[in-house]
């Protein structure tokens, strides 16, 4: 029985129908798939697609989810074709991360980082005042008066120390190997917090390039520490995506001898990563949010140490099922990924964050 579609084109992708079509395609596009049967928007047909679409990704990613504890088994039917039921393993991954980094930004206190800059300000203020008040003393005539100044001194500028002592970059060793330390600059904190950049160099003869990156970095973190930190984690990101891209070529080499495409090294890799940004996600919730008198500090920490076990069981796992290699084969290979990808991890992190404080 064939039946007329209520209209003669899709509304979505202006594809021209057949006269007449069989029963399955009566109310389907068959370009785009978007349903025909009704044309006219209503409240109705606004929550019943509303409640299809969260539905149908809902189901995927309980698919997902469910299967994720077994990224092995996950990767090889994902690339075995049955990808219906599945979340994309590229996209799966990109979430979780930025899940993951939004989260961390998100528990950051950075009030206390306000809260620090602003003693910073009032600290550097209160040295100026002292040396001032000092300043006064030496052009007066207080003999027989110097408990009394003594005594004002302690009351005004309790713990508060003269512009020459007051000095940024104390115990600070950033790159340490390139250039002088940002102590030996005697800068101030006065005129870290009041001089611009170039000013500041000039007065403290800061010429080297990799002494102003230092100085100059180290300055804008400390007056806004906030924007270091956000600006420090999103580009550990670009670590995160390097070290994946590198650790699947480590893998193609390790079993080179196996009929397996660099994709699928990569499929593992991003199902494996998106399991652990979850791990992670889910300590940083317990470290944030569930109070010490509930589950005690030390519960916190073992809950930690057993996510990193289970990580690690998970990993050896996964490969030894996916590769199908003997137990000691796996777990030397297990060992090999897990020392580059510390190495690989920690060298790309350093030079993102080399690049950035450039760049910052």
């Amino acid at each position: 029985m064939t039946q007329r579609l209520p209209k003669s084109y899709c509304l979505n992708c202006d594809t021209t129908f057949p006269e007449s079509v069989d029963d399955q395609q009566e109310y389907f596009c068959p370009n785009c798939g978007q349903s025909n049967k009704e044309s006219r928007l209503s409240f109705f047909r606004l929550i019943k697609d509303a409640i299809s679409n969260v539905f149908n990704l809902d189901s995927r990613l309980i698919h997902t989810v469910r299967d994720i504890f077994h990224p092995s088994r996950l990767a090889r039917t994902y690339i075995e074709g049955k990808r219906k039921y599945y979340v994309n393993p590229a996209r799966l991954f990109i979430f979780t991360l930025i899940a993951l980094v939004t989260f961390s930004v998100f528990t950051m206190h950075f009030e206390k980082s306000a809260m620090g800059v602003d003693r910073l300000y009032s600290n550097a203020e209160r040295s100026k005042m002292l040396d001032e008040f000092n300043s006064l003393v030496d052009t007066l005539d207080i003999k027989g008066n110097e408990p009394f100044v003594d005594s004002m001194r302690t009351n005004l500028f309790r713990k508060v120390r003269s512009l020459k002592t007051d000095t940024l970059g104390k115990n600070v060793n950033l790159f340490a190997s390139k250039g002088r330390s940002i102590e030996s600059f005697g800068i101030s904190s006065y005129d870290g917090v009041h001089l611009d950049q170039d000013s500041l160099f000039k007065k403290y003869q800061v010429v080297d390039f990799w002494d102003k990156i230092k100085v100059g970095q180290f300055i804008r973190v400390r007056l806004d520490p906030a924007g270091g930190i956000k600006y420090a984690v999103k580009n550990i990101t670009w670590a995160i995506f390097i070290t994946v891209v590198l650790i699947s070529f480590l893998l193609k080499l390790l079993y080179i001898r196996s009929s397996y495409y660099l994709v699928e090294h990569v499929v593992l890799i991003l199902y494996s990563h998106s399991l652990l940004f979850m791990l992670f996600g889910l300590n940083l919730f317990i470290n944030e949010y569930v109070y010490i008198e509930q589950i005690g500090e030390s519960l916190k920490e073992g809950f930690a140490a057993v996510s990193i076990l289970f990580v690690f069981i998970i990993q050896f796992l996964s490969i030894k099922k996916y590769y199908r290699q003997g137990f000691f084969k796996t777990l030397i290979k297990q060992i090999i990924i897990n020392i580059a990808y510390i190495f690989i991890f920690i060298s790309t992190v350093i030079t993102v964050a080399i690049i950035s404080l450039i760049l910052y």
